[in-house]
């Protein structure tokens, strides 16, 4: 009996160990016959690219296996422009105490400091539509994570280009960065994308079809997600920055499908925000320079909520600017939803768009600053508003209370203190003389920090900024206990600390066709 003990344990113990997280190291002066496990002996590709063979193609996951790839290096969609790699349909998964991750080690780079690696489509950058693609991408994702529990961080997209259809939101299929998709049985859950740059896109000069076709026209996204109203589970998008500032930036939307979390991200110079279904929390977020499709329809939001996850829901902190699209954010309540600490400002249209037809459970509307606009919908719905500051704006329909609000004109608010140059903030705590002083005379809601979350009491920091030297994300420093325990707050957002506000672009070049 001891003897067959020792022999089952020793098996075990080799299952173990054959079944161990490995790390695979990818680079662009690799091969696919070497090893790959070490930096000095990369593989050339990473398991599910285009070309990837030999040992590359024989990679065997095991739960927390690292794929790193060298910052620095470039892969391709043409290989007479360099290594290929696109399209990368990457189907393996960890799961989901240990995931595999796809990302970097930022000690290991080509050239003289750490960028991201690349995946470039090749076609040249351009600020407006084109006559043709130099290489057509309709209808390719560069990258598909088809598996769960994936973590996919720091890398760099540019260089898609894709042709117009003419079938309304079915051509959302038309080009994207990113895929995040199993199958129709089964979500893709627990995927994380983090820290990625998109930019650089363009498509072919179009139109929308006859008959009344409606909906995104144009194709594009970054990230493109699963299209259930309760798909994606724990999935998180986070730190990413989606900026077309030299691209085609009125045909392409930042993400579409499922956004269970997407939190701390910067989205520029797009026809289209996030596109959210199963939205369960949308903080942190700078959206701005979103402008009207060139499609030939009138649909695109800054953000717009088509459904949300099935429990009490959250978006706070955003700043959302400088908005020409049909309508700010679009929301659909059918839960418990806190929204609070929001900024909105330089828009046109209606800033806060409920659809009262979710029948929410509750949709609590407290400390938001709604400049230029207004919240609510065109006939009664569940909103229930509290501490909230409109200029040259206010509520339409009939929510069901709205309590301690600011209406004022510009000049009211200017003269108060309050302007866009630092976010609609308090300037002094007796905002200039100018009486009623939100600043002073908010509602204390410290009451409902446990049902709203903690951030409503001890994070109000507003949304992240934008380091357009390495297009990264700028984290905000945190203040805990910003809003107090006792006495009054200040109604309206109430920041007590943010991120650098992105400056103009550098290092931009791009040709009109």
């Amino acid at each position: 009996m001891r003897k067959l003990s020792t022999i089952l344990f020793f098996l075990w113990m080799s299952m173990a160990v054959s079944a161990s997280a490995t790390t695979y190291y990818i680079a662009a002066n690799g091969s696919d016959s070497n090893s790959g496990t070490s930096k000095s002996t990369p593989w050339l590709h990473a398991p599910g690219m285009t070309g990837c063979t030999g040992k590359c193609a024989s990679y065997s996951s095991a739960a927390g296996d690292q794929i790193i790839l060298r910052g620095g290096d470039t892969w391709h969609f043409s290989s007479s422009v360099g290594t290929v790699g696109i399209p990368w349909n990457f189907s393996w998964g960890g799961t989901s105490g240990s995931p595999i991750y796809v990302g970097v080690d930022q000690t290991w780079y080509a050239g003289s400091a750490w960028t991201r690696p690349v995946l470039n489509g090749d076609n040249p950058l351009s600020t407006s539509a084109v006559s043709s693609c130099k290489y057509d991408e309709s209808s390719l994702a560069f990258v598909n994570l088809s598996a769960t529990n994936i973590t996919f961080d720091n890398f760099e997209f540019t260089g898609g280009c894709w042709r117009g259809t003419q079938n309304g939101y079915s051509s959302y299929t038309g080009m994207s960065y990113i895929t995040r998709y199993v199958d129709a049985s089964q979500n893709p859950i627990n995927i994380t994308v983090e820290n990625v740059y998109m930019h650089g896109w363009t498509h072919v000069t179009f139109s929308c079809g006859s008959g009344g076709t409606s909906g995104n026209c144009d194709g594009g996204q970054g990230i493109d997600g699963d299209s259930h109203s309760n798909g994606g589970q724990g999935n998180i998008v986070q730190n990413i920055v989606v900026d077309g500032s030299d691209s085609d930036s009125t045909s392409f939307s930042a993400l579409y499908g499922d956004c269970y979390t997407f939190n701390n991200n910067i989205i520029r110079y797009v026809s289209n925000g996030p596109i959210c279904n199963n939205m369960h929390q949308f903080y942190g977020n700078l959206i701005e320079y979103v402008s009207e499709s060139s499609d030939g329809q009138t649909h695109s939001n800054g953000f717009e909520f088509n459904s949300e996850w099935p429990g009490t829901n959250y978006v706070y902190n955003n700043v959302i600017r400088h908005i020409t699209a049909a309508v700010t954010g679009w929301v659909n309540p059918s839960q418990t939803d806190y929204h609070f600490n929001n900024v909105v400002w330089d828009t046109i249209g209606q800033n806060w768009d409920v659809d009262p037809t979710g029948g929410g459970t509750n949709m609590y509307f407290y400390n938001n600053t709604i400049v230029g606009g207004g919240v609510g919908a065109s006939g009664a719905w569940e909103g229930v508003l509290n501490n909230n500051i409109f200029i040259n704006g206010g509520t339409t329909g009939t929510p069901k209370s709205t309590t301690n609000s600011t209406n004022w004109t510009t000049a009211q608010a200017t003269s108060a203190g309050y302007t866009s140059a630092n976010n609609y903030a308090p300037t002094s705590s007796n905002c200039n003389g100018t009486s009623p002083c939100p600043a002073t005379s908010g509602a204390n809601l410290t009451t409902t920090c446990s049902a709203a979350g903690s951030a409503l009491c001890s994070d109000t920091t507003l949304a992240v900024g934008y380091n357009t030297s390495n297009h990264t994300v700028i984290i905000p420093g945190r203040t805990a206990s910003a809003r107090p325990s006792s006495g009054n707050w200040a109604s309206g957002a109430f920041q007590t600390a943010t991120g650098s506000a992105p400056p103009a672009p550098t290092s931009v070049s791009a040709v009109a066709n």
